[in-house]
């Protein structure tokens, strides 16, 4: 698993990743940058149809210590 970032430094990364300098970014940075951008400029159905997708075969971990409401 990656480990989480702040949503600002992610909104930071993106000028980077989208330019040709992305390859200077760490890859777990990059590969979160990556989806951002599948999410919001993707060309595939609506943003809707995008984040839906991405949530429902989002692997979610649930450890035993964690309550589902």
């Amino acid at each position: 698993m990656f480990p989480p970032v702040s949503a600002r430094k992610l909104r930071d990364a993106m000028p980077i990743f989208l330019s040709d300098q992305a390859q200077a970014l760490p890859a777990t940075l990059s590969m979160r940058c990556g989806i951002v951008n599948y999410l919001l400029n993707g060309e595939e159905g609506t943003l809707e149809d995008r984040i839906y997708e991405l949530v429902a075969e989002m692997p979610i971990e649930i450890g035993e210590d964690k309550q589902v409401a």
